[in-house]
């Protein structure tokens, strides 16, 4: 499928898009650098297929049953480009030109980061890490903002030494697949209800300091606390509001709750929404921010659930 065709696919995804679909409009890009950019992000919750190239008979020590391929677009200012797909994950990589000098090095990432940033229409976050336990000497990584949220951090911008010759690698790393859209928690949201705002205030408090009172933590008014209960290796306490056989009037009872929680956390924290699942209707994930890279952290978890008799509830799940 030749890179005319793919635009005309994608602009019609564009047309109809959610805030909550990663597509990013190349429309009124000039400069080739944005164009190819953008056209590779929207091929990523695809695997890559727009962009794959031919295959390379190449084995990655760190993924060794990835298959590897050239990529067919080559992204201005990078000498290499390969994609690597498994069952499990897919990216792509360009690499530019090694550097003798750190100066120089540094210069070009930070040009990097902006040619990004400018290509994006400067829509984007920023998480930079340099001299960590990560091992590079630099790296940036960056999140396309969208509406009132922001897909997460796909995009990752890495310097780092190379030894043997002596000399500086910069590296343009995007994960594939449709990143997850998270909704910021803004200082004014909405309240629906003060008394239960008031008490999930005290419980995130308590949730945060690890303040557990005989299995809860403090009373969530028309919740139930059922207390502390595994989930494999996830210890999480539950709280629960049964609901009539009436799903408009549960869907309805669900955003309220969810309105209240939005107001309960602070903007430290951001949001998302899953996928119905399972007997699981509507499911919103609360998260700090600053957690997102992290692969264990605590997280608040609010379910509809759809329950054998045709009954309905709202659960809250305080998750450690």
């Amino acid at each position: 499928m030749n890179k005319l065709i793919c635009l005309f696919i994608i602009s019609g995804i564009v047309q109809t898009t959610s805030a909550q679909e990663f597509v990013i409009d190349a429309s009124k890009r000039k400069d080739d650098f944005a164009q190819d950019l953008i056209f590779i992000l929207n091929s990523a919750p695809y695997k890559y297929s727009f962009v794959k190239g031919k295959p390379i008979n190449m084995i990655d020590s760190l993924h060794p049953k990835a298959k590897m391929f050239s990529s067919k677009i080559k992204l201005k200012g990078a000498v290499s480009g390969k994609i690597e797909t498994d069952s499990s994950f897919s990216f792509i990589e360009f690499f530019f030109p090694d550097i003798k000098q750190q100066d120089e090095a540094e210069a070009a990432y930070s040009n990097l980061i902006n040619k990004v940033n400018e290509a994006l229409r400067k829509k984007v976050l920023f998480k930079k890490n340099e001299n960590d336990t990560t091992g590079f000497l630099k790296q940036t990584k960056i999140a396309y903002a969208s509406h009132s949220g922001f897909f997460n951090f796909n995009i990752n911008i890495l310097l780092n030494k190379i030894n043997k010759p002596d000399r500086y690698q910069l590296k343009l790393h995007i994960d594939g697949g449709k990143p997850k859209y998270f909704y910021r928690i803004f200082k004014n949201e909405p309240i629906a209800s003060f008394i239960l705002l008031s008490a999930a205030k005290q419980s995130i408090i308590d949730f945060e300091n690890d303040l557990v009172i005989k299995n809860c933590l403090g009373d969530l008014p028309m919740f139930e606390c059922i207390g502390k209960r595994m989930k494999g290796d996830t210890m999480m306490i539950s709280y629960n509001k049964n609901l009539w056989h009436d799903l408009p009037n549960a869907k309805t009872e669900f955003d309220a709750t969810l309105t209240n929680l939005r107001g309960a956390f602070s903007n430290e924290y951001v949001y998302s929404m899953s996928q119905p699942y399972g007997n699981i209707l509507k499911e919103a994930i609360f998260v700090k921010y600053d957690d997102l890279d992290k692969a264990v952290h605590k997280k608040v978890q609010v379910d509809l659930i759809q329950k054998v008799n045709k009954s309905y509830s709202v659960e809250i799940n305080f998750v450690y």
